[in-house]
């Protein structure tokens, strides 16, 4: 079959059911029966004839396929959201994620293929009929099964408890009942026979194993997908939405790639961090056992703790799917913090010249160093602030300083119950600094620690975020201190922490050298362990601010944007983020 052809099969379709404008993309290279022949991502609709299995007719193959991948972006299920929805409500009927999924995409197919393309066209699709014709085993045989009792169509004999199987999901698609409950009753059934299933990569029964949905007609799939990404705050639950609508989104993306070196480079120390590579001969946690909190902890040295030189191969399997959901959380609770602000658009403001500040005006808009030029600080006398001058809507630009910023966050044991809110608040942090220009350093800590420099992307400053440790608690202070000295600005210094410091007598002495030489240290601290004592002995040094927070899930992803809009100012934060 030529490209010409393929053209004019793809025309023909488009006039047959709705699809909205798109670029063609005719796959050559591509391996044997790889994978299904037709898929869309991006606004882009691929498809690959080598693909096309051996042994049917090419063109009415082809069309086939066409039409049912066209009816899920349309149909069944149509968007994400309806997606998740389904599936969730399939999980919650049988606990296992892969069935639930199984359930949807067989109930999807079952609808498309057994009711509307049958009932539109007048014939059962051309790639039905083939695989029916098809001999099968594993869990296509079940779906083969359920075809033929659906379309009254029976090929060969079947297993008895694969017919009763078939029998039963018959019943259930030919009721009255909604989608959710025939998705809840499809996964119920295959639970209660005990049907095993992993979803593979490719093609699974009569279609894909992916489900085609409305956002790949967009322009920016992945994004769309990343911002339902963002509302969903069970872990669980999480990795199952990655696992089903992220990943099989990422192709040709930059996550893709990051993937694959994340891979190539497992625990290999090939990039030095902090100037050390982490030293050899000694795994962390191996010297000591890690407590969950109870504030009893043995007392550990600073020189204990190491920089990692690279991930630790245990620990980056979950890392991407980790990153982009707190990537997406943290983008979520900013969008969601300044719709509730009200704030109008924001427009282009130039700092022009000083003026007096009084007891009326913003604390944020005093500025301290002109005041101080004027010598002692009497209020309304010498204090002074920035007059700013308003342009036009369509720039996002403010002049003025911004501090650099250290977000450091705990990963140890204590944190474990908590982490997910932590990291989250972490990203806020690092994603609301970055957007406004300051310029940002990552560590994430236990015993040892992971750093990127204030020069790193923030792709990788994110992935270190990311990172869940698990281990001792050691805050690395020299760390901290070599970061700041490198940094000739002010910094600003958000540590994410439930004070479980095991090397806290250290800590103290350097926590008042590092506020000494004018940086601010702001603690963000959750109930992860019991460290009262701990937390007394931060408490008695000055300079230094203490928030609790006493609802993580509630509380922190809000104080977090609240304080940092305190350090930036109102107007930099309200700034739209850059394309």
């Amino acid at each position: 079959m030529n490209k010409e052809t393929v053209r004019e099969i793809f025309a023909q379709v488009r006039n047959e059911l709705y699809f909205p404008p798109c670029e063609l993309e005719i796959i050559e290279k591509q391996e044997k029966n790889s994978e299904m022949p037709f898929y869309v991502l991006n606004t882009k609709v691929y498809i690959s004839l080598n693909s096309i299995p051996n042994n049917v007719d090419e063109e009415k193959y082809l069309r086939s396929v066409i039409r049912h991948e066209i009816s899920h972006l349309h149909y069944c299920p149509y968007d994400l959201r309806t997606a998740h929805e389904l599936l969730k409500s399939a999980y919650n009927a049988c606990r296992d994620w892969n069935l639930a999924y199984f359930s949807l995409l067989l109930f999807s197919d079952l609808n498309v293929d057994c009711f509307y393309l049958t009932k539109r066209f007048g014939e059962i699709p051309y790639h039905v009929d083939s695989f029916i014709n098809s001999r099968e085993s594993g869990i296509n045989e079940y779906i083969q099964a359920t075809y033929e009792q659906l379309l009254n169509k029976k090929k060969k004999n079947h297993k008895y408890s694969i017919e009763t199987v078939a029998r039963q999901i018959k019943t259930v698609m030919k009721s009255e009942k909604n989608w959710f409950s025939k998705v809840r009753l499809i996964s119920k059934i295959l639970a209660k026979y005990n049907v095993k299933v992993m979803i593979p990569k490719n093609k699974i029964g009569a279609s894909s194993g992916n489900i085609p949905l409305r956002e790949d007609l967009s322009k920016n799939t992945l994004e769309e997908a990343l911002r339902a990404f963002g509302g969903i705050k069970e872990r669980n639950e999480a990795k199952a939405f990655y696992t089903y609508w992220i990943e099989p989104r990422l192709k040709g993306s930059e996550i893709e790639k990051i993937k694959e070196e994340l891979k190539k480079g497992k625990g290999k120390g090939k990039e030095k961090t902090g100037g050390a590579q982490k030293e050899k001969g000694r795994e962390s946690g191996k010297m000591f056992k890690p407590s969950s909190g109870t504030g009893k902890e043995p007392t550990l040295p600073t020189s204990l703790g190491k920089p990692y030189s690279s991930i630790p191969e245990n620990l980056t399997e979950d890392l991407v799917w980790r990153m982009l959901w707190y990537v997406a959380r943290a983008k979520r609770a900013m969008l969601i913090y300044l719709e509730e602000g009200r704030r109008p658009e924001p427009r282009l403001s130039i700092l022009k010249y000083p003026v007096d500040w009084s007891v009326e005006d913003d604390v944020e808009d005093l500025d301290l160093e002109a005041s101080l030029d004027e010598g002692k600080i009497r209020v309304e006398v010498n204090t002074t602030k920035w007059e700013s001058e308003s342009k036009e809507k369509g720039n996002n630009l403010m002049v003025g300083r911004v501090p650099s910023s250290i977000i450091v966050l705990d990963s140890s044991k204590s944190m474990e119950k908590i982490f997910d809110d932590a990291a989250t608040s972490a990203f806020i942090s690092l994603l609301t600094s970055e957007r406004i220009g300051s310029n940002t350093a990552t560590i994430n800590f236990s015993t040892d620690y992971y750093t990127k420099e204030w020069g790193c992307s923030i792709l990788e400053k994110e992935i270190a975020l990311a990172i869940n440790f698990n281990d001792m608690t050691i805050l690395p202070l020299n760390e901290i201190l070599r970061l700041a000295e490198k940094n000739q600005n002010k910094i600003l210094i958000s540590i994410i922490t439930d004070c479980g410091w095991q090397n806290i007598e250290e800590v103290l002495l350097s926590l008042k050298d590092i506020v000494d030489r004018g940086h601010k240290i702001i603690i963000f601290h959750l109930r992860g362990g019991e460290y009262l004592e701990n937390l007394e002995k931060i408490n008695k040094i000055n300079r230094i601010r203490i928030i609790p927070i006493r609802e993580p899930e509630k509380d922190l992803q809000n104080i977090v944007i609240r304080e940092t809009v305190k350090e930036y100012g109102k107007e930099l934060i309200n700034l739209k983020q850059k394309n």
